[in-house]
C-alpha cells in the first residue's frame, strides 16, 4: 500500500480492507494523526475487512477522529 499522504477530500473513504489488523491499525493511526494536524474537526472514513477489526479499532483512542464503514 502506498503510504504517501495526500490531502483527503471531504467524503473520501480509504479502503484498508486488504490489510490485516495490525497493518490497518498502523495506517489508521498514521493517517488520522496527519489529518488531525491539518484539520481537527475532520473525521476520516475507513473501510475495513471484518467486524472484528471494526470492534477493535473502535476501542482505540482515535475513535472520535475516525469513522469505519
Amino acid at each position: 500500500m502506498n503510504t504517501k499522504l495526500k490531502s483527503l477530500k471531504t467524503e473520501e473513504i480509504i479502503d484498508l480492507s486488504n490489510l490485516n489488523l495490525f497493518e490497518t491499525a498502523k495506517h489508521i493511526m498514521m493517517i488520522s494523526t496527519s489529518e488531525l494536524q491539518k484539520n481537527s474537526e475532520k473525521r476520516v472514513k475507513y473501510k475495513v475487512s471484518s467486524q472484528k477489526i471494526h470492534n477493535f479499532l473502535n476501542d482505540l483512542p482515535l475513535s472520535n477522529m475516525i469513522e469505519l464503514v
